[in-house]
């Protein structure tokens, strides 16, 4: 479950600033949520993060394996509950989501388009409305 995400762009010399943040958790036996970075640019694979600084190198490999790991990036990248909150996470996975829709050529990458597709719609739709939608164009016995 995600609790809080941030988004935002580069500056001019390629730096970036997020606000920090830090909830304690409710659980028993944890003293805090976990903060885990991930970072996204066109034609990089994110790399980690080390000391407050985030780290992407130039991807290598194929077009369908870019595609795979736009996929899982985006994965990761959207989270539950729908909130508010969560569409701070729209801006990249439309990027992953162009990115992916260029790059895509077989059907397996095609299957990897629409689980990025799918997490887009999941924030701004929501699940129910999403099943709505499917049962309407797809009903039940057909």
């Amino acid at each position: 479950m995600c609790e809080h995400i941030e988004s935002t762009v580069t500056d001019a010399q390629g730096q970036y600033r997020i606000p920090a943040w830090i909830k304690l958790a409710p659980y028993p036996g944890s003293s805090r949520r976990v903060q885990i970075p991930i970072a996204y640019k066109a034609g990089f694979r994110y790399t980690g993060a080390y000391d407050n600084d985030v780290y992407v190198v130039p991807f290598v490999g194929t077009a369908s394996q870019r595609v795979e790991y736009l996929a899982q990036l985006a994965g990761n990248a959207s989270c539950s509950p729908r909130s508010q909150r969560m569409r701070q996470a729209l801006p990249p996975l439309k990027a992953m989501l162009a990115e992916a829709e260029s790059l895509a050529s077989t059907s397996e990458d095609q299957v990897s388009v629409y689980v990025i597709r799918y997490d887009i719609d999941f924030i701004e739709i929501g699940g129910e409305e999403m099943m709505r939608q499917f049962l309407r164009d797809h009903p039940p016995g057909t």
